[in-house]
């Protein structure tokens, strides 16, 4: 008790008390060492002490004494070392040439630089080492990032203690770091055992994503936290250090090597135009937003009818841009709607708003349904009265096929488009996508705030996949899909192989430090089954046969080709409208089921 008081007292200092502290307890070392070597009475004690103010002055003015304690480090005792060799060297010299000295003054100053390093050691010891629990981890990659990454820990995190190296290189074995010996993957699970190991941390920033999913899977089993550097950058620059790299997300687990963009794709309907973008503080359009900008459009024009998102739009771009203006208001208000197009000539239009929702649309079918597809009749007619010459509709996988009411009122939007477009000068396209990673209210960030509440998670089905991407990614495929050329006006985008969302929920369990709770008896967070809910599939397709899937100039972006029912878009809109103004939803349901029927017949 007493000692955690003194320890806390000396912590409360300020870093010239400390530093004062320090001197005095280095000249008193050295009083101390002379007293042994030459006596109370000695001539020779002069020469000690005076060696000890000589130390203590160049150490002064090396600033050793502002190194802080709680990081003392290899570099700073070498600098030591250092010092002291020069005197000795020194002394040897006065030695030969000018005046005999002692064998005892050559001991002493070895002694003397003895003891500073060891009281320096045990002092960081007593009073840092003590105040935390030391953790035993890994690295996992024994190259030029791991050791930077080790010594950023020795030095700025003395709570961690890096006992091993872990390589893919069977030429590493047995070779060490410092005196830290390197071992294969296979020698994780014997290695945590051993040293008790809290973590590992993940020094391999230039590996392909699938590598680095490869060795994640492989690392959730010991039930370690797991952190990884996320660039060469980070951990290469002399500025980097440890806090530099960061917990690892699912993300990481499913995610996948990007394809290059092609720039003249990106450029060709962007650079010097004006742009529309609607749903603009949504996931998928805010970074449309972001990502339009940096191509140096004429103009854009962001319009989202949340306050809230435009809010965080602003925060994310910056206000204070002359090409972007934000607009706030319903695409429903064709005052609102035809006001904005009227005053801005624009060249391309990208339609991303919408209710997206499942569960939400289903319990508010004629509102959220009425919504998306008004809104989208609106914009593609002021589109062709106003010449705007490209427009791109953002849909989703569930418009295959669609079991869900929100799936079928995207797929009407594409209809209606298709229709509309078919016999004017409009260059439409329709881009199709599974779900994006971290958007608001996906399946991923549902898991995490169940994670932060301790569960549990829920899942649907044991076998039910869904599709995943990144938002980045996809908003720059979106952008590359309007300048591509194609007969086939449906843009699919490659999503890779579904994930089942079950394994998913047990992976987010384990790279949150959890374990997944098997029955009543064991610890852990648990998953609950909750059966597939109205609408829901168990699969998700991007088309209806994927067979007609057709290459496009870009690897990740194909195109596809639906037949269209005859029938006369301004009626039905119409129709529609009059059902919800009458508030006849089963009529509403119908017309909206009716011309789904119709499009799935001929398909």
């Amino acid at each position: 008790m007493i000692t955690n008081k003194i320890i806390n007292f000396f912590l409360s200092l300020t870093r010239n008390m400390k530093a004062l502290i320090i001197i005095i307890s280095d000249f008193c070392i050295g009083l101390i060492i002379s007293i042994y070597y030459f006596g109370i009475s000695s001539v020779d004690i002069f020469y000690g002490l005076l060696l000890t103010v000589v130390v203590i002055l160049f150490f002064v003015f090396l600033d050793v004494y502002f190194n802080r304690l709680k990081y003392l480090s290899n570099k700073i005792l070498l600098r030591v070392l250092y010092l002291f060799s020069t005197i000795f060297i020194l002394l040897n010299i006065i030695s030969i040439f000018i005046y005999q000295l002692s064998d005892s003054l050559f001991m002493f100053l070895v002694t003397f630089f003895f003891f500073i390093v060891v009281s320096r050691l045990i002092a960081q010891s007593i009073i840092y080492k003590r105040s935390v629990r030391i953790k035993n981890v890994l690295i996992y990659g024994a190259g030029v990032s791991g050791n930077k990454l080790y010594k950023s820990i020795s030095v700025n995190n003395p709570e961690y203690n890096v006992v091993a190296f872990i390589d893919d290189s069977a030429t590493k074995l047995n070779e060490k770091i410092d005196s830290i010996s390197i071992f294969l993957p296979d020698q994780i699970k014997f290695l945590k055992k051993k040293f008790n190991c809290y973590a590992i941390f993940i020094a391999l920033p230039t590996i392909s994503a699938d590598k680095k999913k490869s060795i994640l899977v492989s690392l959730l089993e010991y039930n370690l936290l797991i952190k990884i550097v996320p660039s060469v950058k980070s951990i290469v620059e002399e500025k980097s250090n440890f806090s530099d790299i960061k917990n690892i997300k699912i993300e990481d687990i499913i995610g996948r090597d990007t394809v290059k963009p092609i720039n003249s794709l990106l450029k060709d309907n962007i650079y010097s135009k004006n742009i529309l973008i609607t749903g603009a503080g949504g996931s998928i359009g805010s970074e449309l937003v972001s990502q339009v900008l940096q191509l140096k459009p004429n103009k854009v024009v962001a319009v989202d009818m949340s306050e809230l998102n435009l809010f965080n739009l602003k925060s994310k771009v910056g206000d204070s841009l002359d090409n972007l203006d934000i607009c706030l208001g319903s695409l429903n208000d064709k005052v609102f709607l035809e006001g904005i197009i009227k005053a801005n000539n624009f060249d391309i239009v990208f339609h991303a708003a919408a209710y997206k929702h499942v569960g939400l649309v289903e319990e508010n079918i004629s509102t959220a349904v009425l919504n998306n597809v008004y809104s989208t009749f609106l914009l593609a007619d002021m589109s062709i009265k106003y010449n705007i010459t490209h427009f791109v509709l953002v849909s989703t996988d569930k418009a295959v096929s669609p079991s869900n009411y929100m799936g079928k009122s995207k797929l009407i939007t594409e209809i209606i488009v298709n229709k509309m477009m078919h016999l004017e000068k409009i260059s439409l396209s329709t881009v199709r996508f599974g779900n994006v990673l971290n958007s608001s209210g996906s399946v991923l960030s549902i898991f995490e705030q169940q994670i932060k509440n301790g569960g549990p998670l829920t899942v649907t089905d044991k076998n039910v996949t869904r599709f995943f991407m990144s938002i980045p990614e996809a908003a720059q495929l979106i952008i590359q899909s309007s300048a591509i050329q194609s007969n086939h006006n449906t843009f699919i985008l490659e999503m890779g192989e579904p994930y089942n969302i079950y394994e998913l929920a047990k992976k987010m369990i384990q790279i949150n430090g959890f374990n997944v709770k098997k029955d009543q008896y064991s610890h852990g967070i648990e998953i609950n089954i909750t059966g597939l809910k109205p609408g829901e599939k168990l699969h998700e397709k991007l088309a209806i046969e994927s067979e007609n899937l057709k290459k496009t100039t870009h690897p990740q972006i194909y195109s596809t080709k639906e037949e269209y029912a005859q029938f006369n878009v301004y009626e039905f809109i119409k129709e529609l409208k009059d059902a919800y103004n009458n508030s006849e939803e089963d009529k509403f349901k119908k017309i909206i089921n009716t011309l789904i029927d119709e499009h799935q017949a001929i398909n």
